[in-house]
C-alpha cells in the first residue's frame, strides 16, 4: 500500500514537472526574408551535453530552458539566459522591408498578454565582434501587439495560427548588421505575488542590406520595463470595455 502511495506521489510529481515544463516557450523556427532558419532550442542545441555531438551553428542565441524572465531588471531581459557564451556563429541575410515569421513552440492558451520586436545595430564591426555588449545596445521597437480595439488580445489568434507571427522589417534603416530581440509577455499570473509577469525574450542576428539612413534612438534592456509599469502590471481578465492597454517600453519607430 505505501509503495503504491509512493509511486503514485512520484507520476504526480512527474507529471506536473512535466505540465509545468509545457507550459512555457521558446522560438523554435524563423523564416528570414524567405530563407529557413531554426531558432536555438534549450534541449537539443547543447552538443556534447546533450546530444553527444558538436552543437549547431545558430542564428539565435543560447537559450537555458523555456522559462521565462521575472524582473525586467535582470540582466537576462535582454536576450535571456545564455548559457553559451558569447554571439551566435552565423547571421542571416534580409533585406530592408522583409518579412520576418516567427514560429514559436505551442503557446499555452492560459497565457495572455502582449508581444513585442526590437531591434539593435551592432555597429561597424557587426553583431560577432567580441566589443559587442547586448546590455549596452540601443534597441528601437519595431513590432508591439496585445489588448485590440475590438476588447479581443492578440493570444489566441497566434496560438490558432500555430503559435506564428509576422513582422516586418522597416524600409528606412541603415545597412548592416542587427539583432532582433522578439518577446512574448506573459500577463495570466500579474496579481500572483509568487510569480508576476512573464517575460519571454529571444534574439537572433540577421544582416539588413537595401535600406536607408535611418538610425534610431533606442533604449537599454535592462531598463526599458519596470515591474511597476501600467503595461506590466496589467489584469488581462479584470478589465472593463474600452480600456486601452499601456504597452511597455518606447514608442514604435515610425518608418517614414
Amino acid at each position: 500500500m505505501v509503495r503504491n502511495t509512493l509511486l503514485a506521489a512520484s507520476l504526480l510529481l512527474a507529471f506536473n514537472a512535466a505540465t509545468f515544463v509545457l507550459a512555457h516557450g521558446y522560438v523554435s523556427d524563423l523564416i528570414i526574408d524567405g530563407k529557413a532558419w531554426k531558432g536555438y532550442s534549450p534541449y537539443f542545441d547543447r552538443g556534447d551535453e546533450v546530444t553527444g555531438g558538436p552543437p549547431p551553428d545558430r542564428i539565435a542565441f543560447s537559450l537555458d530552458d523555456n522559462g521565462p524572465i521575472y524582473d525586467p531588471m535582470d540582466a537576462n531581459i535582454t536576450c535571456n539566459y545564455n548559457p553559451v557564451p558569447g554571439a551566435p556563429k552565423l547571421v542571416a541575410p534580409a533585406r530592408a522591408g522583409a518579412d520576418i515569421t516567427i514560429t514559436w513552440t505551442a503557446w499555452p492558451n492560459n497565457h495572455m498578454g502582449s508581444t513585442f520586436t526590437y531591434l539593435a545595430h551592432c555597429g561597424s564591426l557587426g553583431c560577432r565582434s567580441p566589443t559587442v555588449n547586448i546590455h549596452k545596445l540601443k534597441w528601437f521597437k519595431i513590432h508591439q501587439d496585445g489588448l485590440r480595439a475590438d476588447g479581443t488580445w492578440f493570444t489566441p489568434e497566434f496560438i490558432e495560427n500555430n503559435s506564428t507571427l509576422t513582422v516586418t522589417l522597416p524600409k528606412t534603416i541603415r545597412d548592416g548588421e542587427y539583432i532582433v530581440r522578439h518577446e512574448q509577455l506573459s500577463l495570466h499570473a500579474v496579481l500572483d505575488p509568487e510569480y508576476g509577469a512573464e517575460f519571454y525574450p529571444s534574439c537572433f542576428q540577421i544582416s539588413v542590406t537595401g535600406g536607408g539612413k535611418a538610425e534610431p534612438e533606442g533604449v537599454l534592456f535592462p531598463g526599458a520595463y519596470r515591474l511597476d509599469d501600467p503595461g506590466v502590471m496589467f489584469d488581462p481578465y479584470n478589465r472593463t470595455k474600452g480600456d486601452v492597454y499601456p504597452y511597455p517600453g518606447p514608442p514604435l519607430f515610425v518608418d517614414a
